[in-house]
């Protein structure tokens, strides 16, 4: 017999009695998340660029991962190259700035490095010195231009002779090129009359004669010389003994300058 009818259950609404003979249902769990193992790409139309990705387990629509942000370049950033002076640089963001001019550069500070090394060899009497050979130079030019054709002549040899196709054909080694340099130097001053009568000729054109020209190859001759030999082999040296070596070719320059040619 039905056991609702002896405990009286008859007596109760149907839709009561519907409700207690219906089964139990079992308790709803959530399912398992999907690993998405399974997915498909989803590409734009009509770029084809790929914006998403679709799970074939449980249809749901995933991102696409930030690839460059998450995974860290392994390839090592190119070395910049330098640019030029006063050229335009990119800033990281790509935009070019305007172009930023080259600093000018300054003469005031070797000016006043030579001259105040000028000043102090005029101080000791060393301009005086120097200057002693420039009226020389002007009043006895046939002296002076066989003087510059003697230094010309005697390291001019001495440079030729030690090329490497002509030192080998050379008698006598270093012995022999010290003795044709000597040579060349005695012999040179004799040219010196038909080097001051060619001046004379041919320096008309340019307004000068023998005697401007000699006083000119002179004055070059010794600021060129004192840089050659002195000056420019402390380069690299402190500024205390730069000064110091620069104190010689100061001086000649202000001898040149301040000497004023008399009358021939």
């Amino acid at each position: 017999m039905d056991p609702l009818r002896l405990r009286g259950a008859d007596l109760l609404p149907e839709w009561w009695r519907k409700r207690l003979n219906r089964p139990a249902q079992p308790e709803q769990t959530e399912p398992p998340d999907c690993p998405h193992a399974r997915t498909v790409p989803v590409h734009a139309q009509p770029t084809g660029e790929h914006v998403a990705s679709i799970c074939l387990d449980c249809d749901e629509q995933l991102d696409i991962p930030d690839l460059d942000a998450e995974v860290p370049s392994s390839r090592p950033a190119a070395p910049s190259k330098p640019g030029r002076p006063g050229g335009r640089k990119k800033t990281p963001s790509g935009k070019t700035p305007t172009l930023q001019a080259t600093p000018s550069r300054s003469y005031v500070k070797p000016l006043l490095f030579t001259a105040s090394a000028g000043a102090f060899g005029y101080v000791i009497g060393l301009v005086d010195a120097i200057g002693a050979f420039l009226p020389a130079a002007d009043h006895q030019a046939t002296d002076a231009i066989g003087l510059t054709l003697a230094c010309a002549g005697g390291y001019g040899t001495w440079r030729v002779l030690g090329v490497q196709g002509v030192v080998r054909y050379l008698p006598g080694g270093i012995i022999g090129r010290v003795v044709a340099s000597v040579f060349a130097a005695y012999v040179a001053p004799g040219l010196a009359p038909d080097g001051v009568q060619i001046l004379n000729q041919y320096g008309a054109y340019a307004g000068l004669d023998a005697s401007g020209i000699a006083l000119l190859s002179t004055s070059a001759a010794i600021c060129g010389g004192l840089y050659w030999l002195i000056d420019r082999r402390f380069k690299a040296s402190p500024a205390l003994v730069r000064w110091f070596v620069r104190v010689p070719l100061a001086s000649a320059l202000v001898a040149v300058a301040w000497y004023g040619p008399g009358p021939r």
